[in-house]
C-alpha cells in the first residue's frame, strides 16, 4: 500500500501550543484538553468575551498561518476573509451549536464540549486555505450562558478535506454528536466514529497520523508488515474512505486524533 502523504509530527514540534499559550492556569487546562489534534498542522488561537466587539486575545502564530498581523484580525475581517459559501452557512452552524449546548447539555457540562467544523479562509496572499475550526466555551454562568470562548484554527489544507458544512460536538468523556447535517437543523447522529474500529486499528490510525510507515508501525507494535497492511485495508473499508489522507481528515474532525 502506498504510504499516504502525511506530514510527520516531528515537523510540527516547534508549533507546540504550550510555546504560545498564556501562562494562566485556566487557559492552559482548556488548551491541554483540546490540543492533541493541533499536531495535524500549524494553528493559531483567539478568545472572545461575550458583548465585547473585538477578540480578546489573538496568538501571534496567526501570521504564520494566515499571513495577517494580530492587530488586523477582527470579527469583521474574519467574516471578510471567510469563503462566501462558508459565510452563508456559518449562521446555521452557530445556531445549531448553541441550540445543542442549551437544550442537550447541563450548564455545568457546557465547557466540556467543543464544536468542530471545516471552513475556508483567505490567506494574505489571496488563496483560500482549509481550516479546522474548533470552539470551546471557557466561562459559562450558572444559567448556561457562554461568557467566553476559545477558538483554535488549524491549517489542514494538505489533507484535501472536503468542506461539507457538517459539524461535530465532541466530549471526550461523555456523549458526542458527529458530522451533523446543518441543513436539517436537527441532531441526526450520536454515534462515535471511533466505535467503528478495534483498539488495534485505532493504534494504527494514530501511528499513520504520526507519519509512520507500514514497516515502522509493524516494528513498534511487534507485528508483521503483512498484518499491518491487512489492518490498513480493513480500516479503509470500515471508514468508507478511499485513502488515508481522507481517513485522517475524518478522524481529526471526529475527535479521534
Amino acid at each position: 500500500m502506498t504510504k499516504p502523504v502525511i506530514q510527520n509530527r516531528k515537523h510540527f514540534e516547534h508549533e507546540n501550543v504550550f510555546q504560545y499559550i498564556s501562562k494562566k492556569s485556566r487557559v492552559n487546562k482548556i488548551i491541554d484538553s483540546i490540543a492533541h489534534p493541533f499536531a495535524a498542522g500549524t494553528f493559531y488561537y483567539f478568545t472572545q468575551i461575550y458583548n465585547q466587539p473585538n477578540f480578546h486575545f489573538i496568538s501571534n502564530s496567526i501570521q504564520r498561518v494566515l499571513g495577517y498581523e494580530q492587530k488586523d484580525f477582527t470579527p469583521t475581517q474574519f467574516l471578510n476573509i471567510l469563503h462566501p459559501e462558508d459565510l452563508e452557512r456559518l449562521e446555521n452552524k452557530e445556531q445549531m451549536s448553541l441550540s445543542f449546548l442549551q437544550k442537550e447539555v447541563s450548564a455545568s457540562a457546557i465547557s466540556s464540549y467543543k464544536v468542530a467544523f471545516l471552513i475556508r479562509l483567505k490567506h494574505a496572499r489571496g488563496n483560500y486555505i482549509t481550516i479546522l475550526h474548533q470552539a470551546r466555551p471557557t466561562r459559562v454562568d450558572e444559567n448556561g450562558k457562554i461568557l467566553e470562548t476559545l477558538f483554535v484554527h488549524t491549517n489542514v489544507s494538505y489533507l484535501n478535506a472536503t468542506v461539507d458544512h457538517k459539524i461535530s460536538l465532541i466530549n471526550r468523556n461523555d456523549r458526542s454528536w458527529f458530522s451533523l447535517n446543518t441543513d436539517k437543523r436537527q441532531l441526526l447522529c450520536d454515534k462515535n466514529f471511533a466505535n467503528h474500529f478495534s483498539e488495534r486499528e485505532l493504534e494504527i490510525i494514530k501511528c499513520v497520523e504520526f507519519g509512520e510507515s507500514t514497516n515502522e508501525i509493524a516494528e513498534k507494535l511487534f507485528l508483521s508488515p503483512h498484518t499491518i497492511a491487512t489492518h490498513k485495508k480493513n480500516i479503509l473499508r470500515k471508514s468508507k474512505c478511499h485513502n488515508f489522507n481522507e481517513l485522517i481528515a475524518k478522524c481529526i474532525r471526529n475527535g479521534i486524533i
